[in-house]
């Protein structure tokens, strides 16, 4: 169905300290007028820093009138070409 889209992402670095840094995954719907989502993401550090994160966001929206989350980092359902 058009109204859902899966999302992925993640970022390797290649220089003196190869490995996995950034990792995500998501699901959104968008409708006439609501739209919601899901995204998980793992930030990972190579060291025993203890910098590594997990952050889960949630987000409902209204379209043309507002959007709520809550958890990290924020993903726009309606800036990303959903209508």
């Amino acid at each position: 169905n058009r109204n859902w889209r899966l999302t992925g992402s993640s970022r390797y670095d290649l220089g003196d300290d190869p490995g996995l840094r950034k990792a995500s995954v998501g699901i959104n719907y968008v409708g006439c007028c609501l739209g919601f989502g899901i995204k998980a993401q793992r930030n990972l550090t190579s060291d025993a820093s203890g910098d590594s994160s997990t952050d889960i966001t949630f987000r409902i929206g209204l379209k043309n009138i507002g959007e709520f989350s809550s958890g990290g980092d924020s993903f726009g359902m309606y800036s990303a070409g959903y209508e």
